[in-house]
């Protein structure tokens, strides 16, 4: 249940800031750890990339700046 707050509160962010909702998949990520202890965790995605892990992995400079705003503001509404 507190895991689909969090998601529900970063795509509600990326809509406002961006105008378009993001997608969700599952994968192996940094939260593995934290979810296997039963704290309810999310990855988000903060730039445009693709081919991670992998030799093939890139990312898009420009996307960072709106990637921390897009955070940044995530983090303000957890915290109310």
């Amino acid at each position: 249940e507190e895991v689909w707050t969090l998601a529900k509160v970063y795509e509600e962010t990326v809509e406002e800031q961006t105008g378009r909702k993001p997608s969700r998949c599952s994968s192996s990520t940094d939260c593995n750890i934290p979810l296997s202890l039963g704290s309810p965790s999310i990855c988000v995605g903060v730039m445009n990339f693709g081919g991670a892990h992998t030799t093939e992995e890139w990312l898009e400079k420009e996307s960072l700046p709106l990637g921390l705003s897009l955070l940044i503001s995530y983090l303000a509404k957890l915290d109310h």
